[in-house]
């Protein structure tokens, strides 16, 4: 039996196996309040983990009903009432990044999002109402809702957040984008300490996706004041005696969250809290106290009582230890191909491994800088017929059959093809296996031969060569395959892996030439999440690959940066209108497909292959996972506080 066939038919079989044991649909959550009038079922006694039992009885901490909001959460978990104890193992890539099916599933959200990707309901809030036109939206807190030291949560901390460190020039330079509206940073009011307000330039109803999203928008302003300057006129001395030269670089680190978290005294609202991390890399995370939901039985969540971050740094090692029974889930970066040896070591490793549907646009994007400092690159990069070129030049089914064995879709970059405005030819832009035609690009553009008809020459006589930078850790072989379809046609790309670290470094400063990157989060949910992966700087504002200098032009209305030509206003603007469209609309779908028409034409990244299954393996005994999920970010809205060990 060939590889590809034995792939296949496993396939086949996991995704029915998942279709018939789906409980994504089964999860459900309510204001305790609100649960109570629907089901006439009162919760007036609540319990706790063992361990926080003892705590209690030790006067270490005040009883469970006192450490709940007035109005917990109530959380229908996805199968059956779970019970306490274990501990939850994830793996990360890099020491603080790459971690993300660890930090994703630990991270809550003002608004929760359900595992089926498609419901929205209220989490750190009661409830939330926008006004007539949608330029503002009211958000009422929970009652008693407590950060992990037992403070409690206020108005305040959104305010803080907002004010004092999205609003920062030292510790932002620029607004997060998607706190921008109509070039205006959101503006917060707090009404009293429960009750916020925020207000838009213009329409926004966007904002329940972004209160949806991975940034919390709130701090624990009663910690973290003591190291802004605002509040400290100290702060740049206690930065200078903790080995950091400004107040904003001790700031950051002492309040960072998620991968980059070092220090175990900053609070949270998330189901574990970290604790320490050892000589290894390894970071480990304990139960928090304080946490503000419960099931439907009336147990405190999580149940699973601590989740260790093990630093595991390529994926042979990945597999190695799920294998050895050292891995409880997780997925990045494991791919289709990597099925046979993970089945294999199923029974040996106490795991099963599932595939998922993914909604990626293409499992890696290729872009070039189109305000590299080489200013002979820069004219051929802004030519249009070159990128087209280079895109006509890859054969994506060698790349299917070769990489995915035929699972995947041959495809340009763009949103997958679930998205309601999407259309077919989208995926299929300039995505067809033509050289020929490509060469043909070229030779109009006037980049001749080099002498021994090997590569092709720039206008100023130099070989055309670029780097490509990549630090995502995975898929070099695509890169490698891409990279010799370019070589076939007289483009030389040099290939340059490097650390997360040093790529961020590279491209905030615009001196990269080329690159490669994740191909997600460009569903229909994410691109208005995160808004600028299909625009300048065709990424995160923290990770600008594309025109950073046109994103800062955006920013700061063209008092710093580069003007963009007309065609990346047009685009900028087409995002802008859809941003301000209420889902579902007939404005939401034509300002949708305008705006995926303006991207996709333009060409300005290259997909390969998409839309291809993802491995996920969890351990057997591991009980309320959703094995029917969806990989749409990585194990995001797998709502693992209900998961336990049976």
């Amino acid at each position: 039996m060939s590889r590809k066939l034995m792939i296949s038919m496993l396939l086949i079989l996991m995704l029915s196996a998942a279709a018939m044991a789906g409980t994504a649909d089964n999860y459900k959550t309510w204001n305790l309040v609100d649960y109570e009038a629907e089901t006439g079922v009162a919760i007036s006694v609540f319990n706790e983990a063992p361990a926080l039992a003892e705590r209690v009885a030790a006067g270490e901490l005040p009883p469970v009903a006192e450490r709940l909001p007035v109005n917990p959460m109530v959380v229908q978990t996805m199968d059956e009432i779970g019970t306490y104890g274990g501990q939850l193992r994830g793996w990360g890539l890099n020491p603080e990044s790459f971690g993300n099916d660890v930090w994703v599933v630990r991270t809550q959200r003002v608004i929760d999002i359900y595992p089926n990707w498609q419901t929205l309901a209220p989490s750190l809030i009661t409830d939330y109402a926008f006004n007539e036109d949608n330029t503002a939206i009211t958000l009422h807190l929970r009652e008693g809702l407590r950060w992990s030291d037992g403070e409690l949560v206020t108005a305040d901390d959104f305010v803080f957040w907002m004010d004092d460190v999205a609003n920062n020039k030292e510790l932002n330079p620029s607004v997060p984008s998607n706190w921008v509206v109509a070039g205006e940073p959101i503006q917060i009011t707090k009404i009293d300490d429960l009750t916020i307000r925020y207000d838009f330039a213009a329409p926004y109803p966007l904002i329940v996706e972004v209160l949806a999203g991975s940034t919390q928008p709130f701090a624990p302003k009663h910690y973290l004041s003591q190291f802004h300057i605002e509040y400290n006129s100290d702060a740049g001395e206690l930065a200078q005696a903790n080995g950091y030269d400004e107040w904003y670089q001790y700031y950051e680190f002492m309040a960072n969250t998620g991968d980059l978290q070092n220090n175990p005294d900053r609070p949270v609202v998330d189901p574990w809290a970290f604790t320490r991390a050892d000589q290894y890399g390894n970071k480990y995370y304990e139960r928090n106290p304080y946490y503000w939901k419960i099931d439907t039985a009336g147990n405190q969540l999580p149940y699973i009582d601590s989740q260790v971050r093990l630093y595991i740094p390529d994926k042979e090692q990945v597999i190695l230890r799920a294998m050895a029974g050292d891995l409880d889930y997780g997925s990045n970066p494991l791919q289709i191909d990597d099925l046979p040896v993970l089945r294999d070591g199923e029974q040996r490793g106490g795991y099963e491994t599932l595939v998922a549907p993914s909604v990626f646009g293409t499992q890696r994007r290729y872009q070039f800088n189109l305000t590299t400092e080489n200013e002979a690159l820069r004219e051929v990069f802004n030519d249009i017929r070159f990128r087209k070129a280079m895109s006509l030049a890859i054969d994506r089914d060698e790349v299917n059959r070769t990489l995915f064995f035929g699972l995947g879709t041959p495809r340009q970059y763009t949103t997958p093809s679930v998205t309601p405005f999407y259309e077919d030819w989208m995926g299929e832009y300039y995505a067809q296996y033509d050289p020929e035609k490509a060469a043909q690009l070229l030779d109009e553009m006037g980049l001749g031969w080099d002498r021994n008809q090997r590569y092709r020459l720039l206008p100023n006589g130099d070989v055309l060569e670029f780097e490509l930078a990549d630090s995502t850790r995975g898929e070099v072989e695509l890169t490698e395959m891409v990279i010799s379809f370019w070589d076939a046609i007289g483009v030389k790309a040099d290939y340059r892996t490097m650390t997360r670290e040093l790529f961020v470094e590279r491209a905030q400063a615009n001196d990269l030439e080329a690159s490669v990157w994740f191909g997600d989060a460009v569903d229909e949910f994410r691109m208005r999440e995160l808004t600028t992966l299909m625009r300048p700087p065709w990424g995160l504002d923290t990770v600008p690959k594309v025109a950073p200098p046109w994103r800062q032009w955006f920013l700061t209305s063209g008092e710093q940066g580069e003007e963009p030509p007309q065609e990346i206003k047009d685009l900028n603007d087409a995002m802008e209108q859809f941003l301000q469209t209420v889902k579902g609309t007939d404005e939401y779908m034509e300002a949708g497909r305008t705006f995926l028409e303006k991207s996709v034409s333009g060409l300005y990244a290259l997909g390969v292959v998409g839309e291809t299954p993802r491995p996920v393996i969890i351990k057997s005994n591991l009980r309320n996972f959703p094995k029917d999920m969806t990989w749409v970010d990585h194990m995001r809205g797998t709502q693992a506080d209900q998961w336990f060990w049976d």
